[in-house]
């Protein structure tokens, strides 16, 4: 298995997911929360050691997870033996549920764990709890004394709005159809352009004063207070997850008599949640139908993506002359998408995700967790062609990178204009990127640093892995820094 670590140098808690890997390289499979030792150690997600090295606070289970490990992996038969494993192998010092409550001293007597695992879970939960005061006088503890007035403030709400903008990524601006100009007849168009819950993904607390999802901007209202001088129409078209056209006719007049079409299209809880796995990765219902209706208008087109997991727009991505992706963007997702469109914020967010068309569901075995099997997934070993590649995004202006002073472009590769491929050991080499504003207005730009990987070559199949499992396929970059 080929692992990352999003690194924090001192965490106070750490949740592993309540997933497992089947069959990595034939071996039994492990749940997240069993760490070692397994029938293959290496590939386990979470090391002791590691957990050592990182963390001084505790680890805790996702909710359920532990229960998962006997009843539904069925990784142990026996209640005892998951909760003795999870403390002992998992190093998980608190369980969300109720195993550890029900099962884990018994565990403890038939042997499968021992009392000296129970006190260095207690050890680590405890040491967090004193540290935070939570044992002492509640006059003067901070954690006790949270007043009202610090929640929702003005300095939050402002953050919350910048951290959304900031997360949208531009993925396609042809003829510079963005941003729309203020004063201009908008069409806004799709089962997302009146979304309220659907901005929020899932995973949340009560949003609203009253309960529901009422006071949560919408995309088109948002659009319509941020275009001063012109109108917005509005028109649904389509449901998310529905063959149902009805709505075609009335959302093509629309686009027709308009400036701009800005279509708000991609997933929802309707078709991905926790629990409820889709079987492709292509845009649902009729939307695809939809678009290339407002396409066929001859209307300038932009596609706004709203999406949790992966989606696939195959040929539209070179039919739709503007893109952006937003995922979902939250409370003020309407808000941000509206500066976005108008131009009043410049994007300049990237694509964390590789971005493929609907084959790779035929290419790879989803079954399979290895990324680094035929045809490779991310983009460390992807050996197709994306849609949209990791690290993609554009900008309103324009930026020149200089590497390395241009002193010696032998030494690395420039990857359009945005990163650059190092060989060799990163710690062997200084690299520096000089990065201009070349355009009419301010702009932010992110550059990426990737290593190439030191290759054996097969003078008949040409680059190969050094060691590791023959099927895996060479490592073709590995982002070191941005």
């Amino acid at each position: 298995m080929h692992h990352s670590v999003l690194w924090n140098p001192n965490p106070l808690s750490l949740t592993p997911a309540h997933d497992f890997y089947p069959h990595l390289h034939g071996c039994h499979p492990v749940p997240c929360h069993i760490i070692y030792p397994t029938p293959c150690p290496l590939y386990s997600t979470f090391h002791p050691l590691l957990f050592l090295s990182l963390i001084t606070g505790y680890v805790t289970s996702d909710s359920g997870a532990i229960r998962d490990i006997y009843a539904e992996h069925h990784y142990v038969p026996t209640a005892e033996q998951a909760a003795c494993v999870a403390i002992r192998d998992g190093v998980t010092d608190i369980n969300s549920g109720s195993v550890y409550n029900d099962a884990l001293l018994q565990g403890v007597a038939d042997g499968y764990c021992s009392m000296d695992d129970v006190n260095r879970a207690l050890n680590n939960t405890m040491r967090l709890r004193f540290q935070m005061g939570l044992f002492d006088p509640h006059a003067g503890q901070p954690y006790w004394d949270v007043s009202p007035e610090v929640v929702n403030t003005t300095y939050s709400r402002e953050l919350s709005l910048f951290a959304t903008k900031q997360s949208m990524v531009l993925l396609k601006n042809d003829n510079d159809v963005l941003p729309v100009k203020k004063g201009a007849k908008i069409a806004a168009l799709g089962p997302h352009a009146d979304a309220t819950a659907e901005l929020l993904g899932n995973y949340l607390g009560q949003i609203c004063p009253y309960g529901g999802f009422g006071c949560v901007p919408q995309p088109y209202v948002e659009l319509a207070a941020a275009n001063d001088g012109g109108s917005v129409v509005f028109e649904h078209g389509c449901d998310v997850d529905s063959q149902d056209t009805s709505g075609f006719a009335a959302a093509v007049a629309a686009a027709s008599a308009a400036d701009v079409a800005i279509i708000y299209a991609g997933l929802s809880q309707a078709v991905e949640r926790e629990g409820y796995d889709r079987v492709n990765i292509s845009l649902p219902g009729v939307q695809p139908q939809f678009i290339e209706a407002i396409l066929a208008t001859g209307t300038p087109t932009v596609l706004v993506l709203i999406n949790g997991g992966s989606v696939a727009i195959d040929s539209l991505a070179t039919k739709v002359p503007a893109i952006v992706e937003a995922f979902y963007p939250g409370f003020f997702g309407a808000e941000a998408l509206a500066e976005v469109v108008m131009g009043s914020y410049n994007p300049g967010g990237k694509l964390p995700v590789t971005m493929y068309d609907s084959s790779i569901i035929e290419q790879a075995n989803f079954l399979d967790m290895d990324i680094a099997h035929p045809p490779g997934r991310t983009y460390r070993y992807y050996t197709g062609t994306p849609s949209f590649p990791f690290g993609h995004g554009l900008s309103y202006t324009t930026f020149e990178v200089i590497w390395n002073n241009q002193e010696s472009a032998a030494g690395f590769d420039v990857w359009t204009g945005q990163g650059a491929l190092v060989p060799g050991a990163v710690d062997s080499k200084q690299v520096t990127a000089k990065v201009t504003n070349t355009g009419s207005r301010e702009g932010d730009e992110i550059v990426f640093l990737f290593v190439k990987p030191q290759l054996d070559v097969d003078a008949v199949h040409g680059p190969v892995p050094t060691g590791g499992d023959p099927r895996d396929l060479p490592l073709i970059k590995q982002l070191v820094g941005f």
